[in-house]
């Protein structure tokens, strides 16, 4: 009897070995698939297609950096076997294969910013909207989480938008003990160099501008978005990066999977998060960018090349 109950234990914890090995296995194979392109799509039948002008990526703060592997990978000659994970990949990028030189596919008047926080027609480009038009790459972001990343962003630096130039006189910045991260939520959304970030971008305004954004403006921030050479969803990265390669080309590799910055660990802030998130939602619900990020994303799930491509 003892001798079965070693054999059935045996078994027991072989079974649970090779369930954990295929679990890994279909992990690690879901994980690869997740931006791959499906180069045999029988459903849409195009060939892939070239901007009509070189690309300029808009990048509002807490939308991605990640994207800047993708975006330079494609733009510039960048070999395949330089897959280094940077921290900073647009920087990176940028000194190891200097644009001026390496990217026939970038904008020449914006290359050398690329990766920054720069607005469409921003005078460090000293060029119009209309000379950019027709190689835009826009990053978007659903409005609760780039400003709860931005938030905790400050809250670690000690200041609000440390990083961005963005500064207020909140004096109650010094205390940041967990329990009173929802309250500050609550007046960090609030505050008009906060708040419509990514549509003032549009518009040409700097990210932290204090001025409110306009009706007049959000509707020409609309069109500038629907006119877009491509829109990156940062809420479904994996999906935005296979349907980017599926229409306009280029090689999948892993480095596109890599998450240059991943936040703290969410566990542990989750419930202040979603109290946060609670208290504030109804003035959230106002912000324009709430507003632009749902147009955006509808752009975004009518590309015909998303019949190819698995959201995970």
């Amino acid at each position: 009897m003892r001798q079965d109950t070693k054999i059935f234990a045996f078994l027991a914890v072989f079974c649970l070995g090779l369930v954990a090995r295929q679990t890994r296995t279909a992990t690690r194979d879901q994980t690869n698939s997740r931006i791959s392109a499906v180069q045999s799509c029988k459903e849409i039948e195009r060939n892939v297609i070239e901007p009509e002008k070189n690309l300029t990526w808009v990048h509002p703060p807490k939308t991605g950096t990640s994207a800047a592997n993708l975006l330079y990978r494609y733009a510039c000659d960048v070999p395949s076997s330089d897959q280094v994970r940077a921290r900073l990949p647009h920087v990176y990028l940028r000194e190891k294969y200097p644009p001026e030189k390496m990217c026939s596919k970038l904008h020449n008047k914006t290359q050398h910013r690329f990766g920054l926080h720069d607005a469409i027609g921003s005078s460090k480009y000293g060029i119009s909207y209309e000379e950019l038009q027709g190689g835009l790459v826009i990053s978007l972001r659903s409005n609760e989480a780039r400003l709860w990343s931005s938030f905790m962003h400050s809250v670690r630096n000690k200041r609000w938008g440390s990083s961005y130039g963005c500064y207020t006189n909140i004096d109650s910045i010094q205390d940041f003990q967990p329990g009173r991260l929802p309250q500050l939520f609550k007046s960090y959304v609030q505050l008009n160099s906060v708040k419509d970030c990514q549509t003032k971008m549009l518009v040409g305004r700097h990210c932290c501008d204090e001025s409110r954004v306009t009706e007049d403006e959000f509707q020409v921030a609309l069109g500038r978005l629907k006119n877009a050479t491509y829109l990156i969803i940062t809420d479904h990265w994996e999906l935005s990066a296979c349907i980017f390669l599926q229409r306009f080309g280029g090689e999948n590799l892993s480095i596109y999977s890599f998450n240059t910055r991943r936040g703290s660990p969410q566990k542990s802030i989750d419930k202040v998060r979603n109290k946060a998130h609670k208290i504030s939602q109804s003035m959230m619900r106002n912000h324009f960018d709430e507003k632009l990020f749902k147009f955006g994303l509808n752009i975004f799930n009518n590309y015909e090349e998303k019949k190819c491509c698995i959201d995970l």
